[in-house]
């Protein structure tokens, strides 16, 4: 079912943030918030259509699995308040932001909604679940740009960032998208959204905090593009696998989508929120019975990781790293495996 967006303004610590809400009214079991990236307002990101087109709403794809969808502008984005200083907007303000709007989901009744970061928002959602895991129910990180790591260079001069109608036209993969949708896009921007504050890139060039795999307890979902994690401001103090690997919960997953590069859609996301259980796919770590699906000599054993046990993987078709990835890199052995309906190879 579909439900026509709300648009609200809620008090933030710094000034007034621009919210939109869709399905609460339907006082759904699941509510999810979405954390926007570095260039787009959570409202175009994450609640994009165009006259006469594909629905391209990730809010609206919740909704139609029964799951209500709130996201916001995070400080100097879009209709929010913004700062006197464009610079002072970066991920400890943003989660500030995101904190103002968990106390609101509070007020209405939905005390542990789920979490849910694209690209930055990654970073923002990732680092205020390790400050706050009683407030996050699960938690999904769409291509997120971790922190830590690589500087991303130069730092900038002007105080706001403008890409332009070319860049937001080009951000969209041609095989995932209609012209019309792009073209849509570049233009929503440009009059909508033509500029955004540019706290986080002078973050990215300074050198930011890095999320900490091991202070998140929650239940962690990483979605990634397979070409995402090449770009210089997605590549943190780990690599996508032993972030992965050194997530403090045994309740995680890992899918990789195939020739897609900085924002992945995985239809079947929303399922496994609304309910875990609906996995096609169970690896179960040392089973015997998976051994001679791999390719030629090579087998799939899983022991125990060194840490903590994960007692079972839950996959779905499409590329996933092996949980005893690291000990698999080190060995000079594949670390992904190629998950069929019925059957399991290495790659």
């Amino acid at each position: 079912m579909s439900y026509p967006a709300i648009d609200f303004m809620l008090p933030g610590k710094s000034g007034r943030l621009s919210a939109r809400s869709k399905g609460l009214e339907a006082k759904p079991r699941h509510v999810v918030v979405l954390v926007q990236g570095a260039n787009i307002s959570g409202q175009g990101g994450f609640d994009f259509s165009f006259p006469g087109g594909d629905d391209y709403s990730m809010m609206d794809m919740f909704n139609a699995r029964g799951i209500g969808a709130v996201t916001f502008s995070v400080r100097g984005y879009a209709q929010s308040d913004a700062p006197a200083d464009p610079f002072s907007v970066d991920t400890d303000a943003a989660i500030e932001d995101l904190a103002s709007v968990m106390d609101w989901m509070s007020t209405q009744e939905f005390e542990r909604p789920h979490l849910a970061g694209w690209s930055w928002g990654g970073r923002i959602t990732a680092r205020y679940t390790e400050q706050h895991p009683e407030r996050v129910a699960r938690l999904a990180l769409l291509d997120p740009a971790l922190g830590g790591g690589n500087l991303v260079l130069p730092e900038p001069t002007d105080a706001w960032w403008s890409g332009g109608w070319d860049y937001f036209h080009d951000r969209l993969e041609p095989q995932f998208t209609d012209a019309a949708a792009r073209r849509a896009l570049a233009d929503f921007v440009v009059t909508q959204e033509p500029r955004s504050p540019n706290g986080i890139r002078r973050e990215n060039a300074r050198g930011s905090i890095a999320s900490n795999a091991e202070g998140i307890t929650r239940p962690t979902l990483l979605i990634y593009g397979s070409a995402a994690a090449q770009q210089n401001y997605m590549q943190g103090g780990l690599t996508r696998t032993h972030f992965f690997e050194e997530l403090a919960t045994d309740d995680k997953a890992l899918m990789i989508i195939p020739g897609c590069a900085d924002r992945p859609v995985d239809h079947e996301f929303p399922q496994s929120v609304g309910d875990p259980q609906a996995q096609r796919h169970v690896l179960a770590l040392g089973a015997q019975q998976f051994d001679p699906l791999g390719d030629g000599a090579e087998r799939l054993v899983h022991p125990a990781l060194e840490r903590r046990r994960v007692d079972r993987l839950h996959l779905d078709a499409g590329q996933h790293v092996l949980p005893d990835a690291r000990r698999r890199h080190q060995a000079g052995r594949p670390e992904f495996a190629q998950v069929a309906l019925h059957r399991f190879r290495t790659l």
